[in-house]
């Protein structure tokens, strides 16, 4: 059920546009979480914590803090498409590939388990921010 549920909520995503996100200034992960149902939303994270749950939950999990309980964390939701794609691209490993990197991630935030999540479908909505 709970993955079911998790998949329709990664379906409602996809369908927010792109454009207006590729515009957008990124916010910090605790100002994602006040946007819960926003359009699109372009969110700036280092990834503190990256839990593989492909097998039990069909998701990874890419936290913006070390408690995912606490609440300004932010979780980025890889769905099982999203990771299948990295792993065609030779990332085998997506939540160690993100471990400890900022990253810009663009999608809608949604609460799903009384949580704010951002799920991403396709590796487009994630990319590995360079500092300069």
């Amino acid at each position: 059920m709970r993955v079911a549920l998790l998949t329709a909520a990664f379906a409602v995503a996809s369908v927010a546009p792109r454009a207006a996100a590729d515009e957008a200034k990124p916010v910090t992960a605790a100002e994602a979480v006040k946007r819960v149902g926003q359009a699109e939303v372009v969110v700036e994270m280092v990834v503190k914590k990256a839990k593989d749950r492909l097998d039990k939950r069909g998701v990874i999990y890419l936290d913006s803090e070390d408690d995912f309980k606490d609440p300004n964390n932010l979780g980025v939701a890889l769905s099982a498409g999203a990771a299948a794609k990295f792993k065609a691209k030779g990332v085998t490993d997506p939540a160690a590939h993100f471990l400890g990197k900022t990253v810009r991630v663009r999608g809608c935030v949604m609460r799903f388990e009384d949580r704010p999540y951002l799920p991403v479908l396709d590796p487009a909505q994630i990319e590995i921010v360079e500092k300069k």
